[in-house]
């Protein structure tokens, strides 16, 4: 949610953020079972990437949930190995 001293941001910054410094204070298993279940929720939701274009979320890959595979204009994206596209925004 946007707050007076925070901006919004995304849930798969979010999950980013989780992974980073969840492992150290966080019991690992609950966690890992936690961000798989949650990011389902995010499969075929629409997004907004960093250079203003809409895609679709097509798969989230278990391994790494904040960079999911995205189909934009009929290209599908793995923004695992393709880091210059980010989500910004989801629609």
């Amino acid at each position: 949610s946007e707050r007076v001293y925070k901006r919004r941001t995304n849930p798969f910054d979010t999950f980013e953020e989780l992974v980073r410094i969840g492992y150290g204070k966080f019991d690992i298993q609950v966690l890992t079972t936690f961000l798989s279940n949650i990011s389902r929720y995010y499969i075929g939701a629409a997004v907004k990437m960093n250079n203003g274009e809409t895609g679709e979320v097509i798969f989230i890959a278990p391994q790494c949930i904040s960079r999911p595979i995205v189909s934009i204009n009929g290209n599908y994206i793995d923004l695992f190995k393709d880091r210059h596209y980010k989500i910004v925004e989801v629609l």
